[in-house]
């Protein structure tokens, strides 16, 4: 089973929020490059700021 895009986003945000695993937020973040969504972060990390 497959997680939407927008699933995704926000499992990494959660998983960077709580602090987990790096490897767990590593596996996210290849997750997000190969589906060529690395955009969506850094689009929302600029809006953080």
């Amino acid at each position: 089973m497959k997680i939407s895009d927008n699933e995704l986003i926000e499992a990494y945000y959660a998983a960077l929020n709580l602090a987990l695993d790096s490897d767990f937020i590593q596996m996210l973040q290849e997750e997000i490059e190969e589906r060529n969504l690395t955009y969506k972060i850094k689009k929302s990390v600029a809006q953080q700021s």
